[in-house]
């Protein structure tokens, strides 16, 4: 029997558990051999991030202005594309500060802080922050080559957004091959995450393995924690958040969650919004009455741009890890981190793993050491099938909204039980 990818990340968080415990019970007896299996694992769990890093520029740049690009023109970034951007980046933005808050105020991990972290965090974090005026001077940079070499995130963001702006800017016949290739760009660079994706399980194991035969297994409850603290603030920003936004679109709730329940079953079995988008297509237009013309639009702009869950994701992991390592987040570097978190979860490719990806950009930029994904990349995948769903939810609250702001919504078959 073939496994699922999230099975064989389930299967590799129990096997390092397990492999831990008889690293942890041999140390004394046999000390070269638990140093040996330690370092092996410190090696490949290197690779495995080395790997992730590789992506992120070509990921953030590339897909954020494919998103932009796709608009087809200016005017329609201003018209139909401000709607449904605004809407995306309302829903966004919400979800970043109800998780930024809720993990902030619960104390996030801090619990779990040690002075070993806090050595690890004192190796990648610089001694003196910059104020907010150098943080507002460095969001403009002088040149393209240094943002990537010193993974200057907020930089990369606004070179993306600007070139991007430009391209829609140009007359069709010139504009339409760069639109293309930078499609092609994207393709390639999915193509590559998925091909990294793949190797998550052997990521998992050694990570895992390396964090927890050095750590303890006082990180468990750690791991158990963020999936609590994530559950919490999803269920919050359905009820604050989503709920409204179905009743405003003149919807019965249970009705309209019904309704969505192939493409959400989807979303769940398959953790990728690009996956689901077929179905999710199918079921905005035949059962929830929105006109083709805004499904077409919406959603697919919806499973590169929106993306909530992966944004409640981004805000928790990032209070999470700070407080596990003892970095110092200011409200300037909270407010930062928020808009760069947002910013890299519209760059996210609808694909499983993407966050985890754009979660090292939100990390870097904070110095926050990346070593923290392996405290939490083994509950990260099954969290991963809980927050497609919740994107592809977002997705198609977001159609049918901007389909009745367009008086492109049929009620009738929106609240339709045979339908």
């Amino acid at each position: 029997m073939k496994l699922t990818m999230t099975k064989k990340v389930i299967l590799a968080l129990i096997l390092a558990v397990l492999f831990s415990a008889f690293l942890i019970f041999i140390k004394e007896s046999y000390p070269t051999v638990y140093s040996v299996c330690v370092n092996i694992a410190n090696m490949v769990g290197t690779i495995f991030l080395r790997l992730l890093k590789l992506v992120i520029v070509p990921i953030i740049v590339f897909s954020l202005m494919n998103g932009i690009v796709n608009l087809n023109s200016i005017s329609s970034l201003k018209s139909l594309g401000f709607k449904t951007i605004g809407i995306f980046l309302l829903t966004m933005s919400m979800a970043l500060f109800l998780s930024i808050t809720i993990s902030y105020n619960l104390g996030a991990g801090a619990s779990y802080s040690s002075d070993q972290f806090h050595a690890v965090a004192k190796a990648v974090t610089n001694a003196n922050p910059p104020s907010l005026t150098e943080n507002v001077i460095t969001l403009f940079p002088d040149n393209i080559i240094s943002p990537m070499l010193n993974n200057n995130m907020l930089q990369l963001v606004f070179i993306a957004i600007v070139f991007a702006i430009a391209i829609l800017g140009l007359e069709d016949k010139k504009r339409q091959p760069l639109v293309q290739g930078i499609n092609n760009l994207e393709t390639v660079v999915i193509g590559v995450i998925t091909m990294i994706m793949k190797l998550t399980p052997y990521g998992v194991f050694a990570l895992l393995t390396r964090t927890l035969a050095t750590q303890g297994f006082a990180l468990l409850g750690a791991m158990v924690e963020y999936a609590l603290i994530m559950f919490l603030v999803m269920i919050v920003h359905f009820i604050v958040v989503y709920i409204p936004l179905i009743k405003w679109a003149g919807a019965h709730l249970f009705l309209f969650l019904k309704k969505c329940f192939p493409a959400l079953a989807v979303a769940f079995s398959t953790s990728s919004s690009s996956a689901t988008l077929p179905v999710a297509m199918k079921v905005a237009e035949e059962s929830l009455g929105a006109k083709k013309t805004y499904v077409s639009f919406v959603l697919p702009m919806g499973t590169t741009i929106n993306m909530n869950a992966t944004a409640i994701m981004q805000g928790l992991a990032v209070v999470f890890l700070a407080n596990i390592y003892g970095v110092h987040m200011s409200l300037y570097d909270l407010i930062g981190a928020a808009a760069l978190a947002l910013m890299a979860t519209v760059g996210a490719a609808g694909i499983p793993g993407s966050g985890l990806i754009t979660l090292t950009i939100v990390l870097l930029q904070y110095g926050i050491p990346i070593e923290g994904i392996g405290i939490i990349i083994g509950i990260d995948r099954l969290m991963e099938m809980f927050r497609t769903l919740m994107n592809i939810l977002g997705d198609m609250i977001a159609t049918v909204i901007v389909a009745k702001s367009e008086k492109g919504l049929d009620l009738s078959i929106l609240n339709n039980k045979e339908v």
